[in-house]
């Protein structure tokens, strides 16, 4: 009969904890449709808190880092949820944020070359340039 008690009260705490868990996504969901991703975020890892196995909240926490452009995070919590689904969406996803995090490099390095260009034509505008004191005729 103690045995029957034990298992009854393990599995009506881990009901609760999932529950608890799927209360969280779904605030984390609201958020997020109300593009406060910051907050979703948030919700987000509080049901992770409560099921670290729940790859919806895997999947969603790496939503909501990648529409704040947290790009290696995101990839990190997709990669997260794909180890934990065989789903294709999560590689997708990581794909995805890969690109967008090596574009964004590459974009960064090209302004700086840029600017790097602007400020050497620049300096040697300056040196160049010597207003005459002779006036025109």
């Amino acid at each position: 009969m103690k045995y029957i008690l034990y298992i009854l009260t393990v599995l009506f705490s881990l009901n609760a904890s999932s529950q608890n868990a799927k209360q969280h996504i779904r605030e984390g969901n609201k958020q997020y449709s109300e593009k406060k991703y910051e907050a979703a975020n948030a919700s987000y890892k509080k049901a992770l808190e409560k099921d670290s196995k729940s790859a919806k909240a895997d999947f969603n926490l790496g939503d909501a880092l990648y529409k704040q452009k947290k790009y290696a995070e995101a990839i990190e919590q997709f990669q997260k949820f794909a180890d934990k689904t065989d789903d294709k969406k999560a590689r997708i996803a990581a794909a995805v944020a890969k690109a967008k995090t090596k574009a964004k490099a590459k974009a960064k390095k090209e302004h700086e070359k840029q600017e790097g260009l602007l400020r050497v034509a620049s300096s040697e505008e300056k040196t160049s340039f010597k207003p005459s004191n002779e006036e025109s005729e």
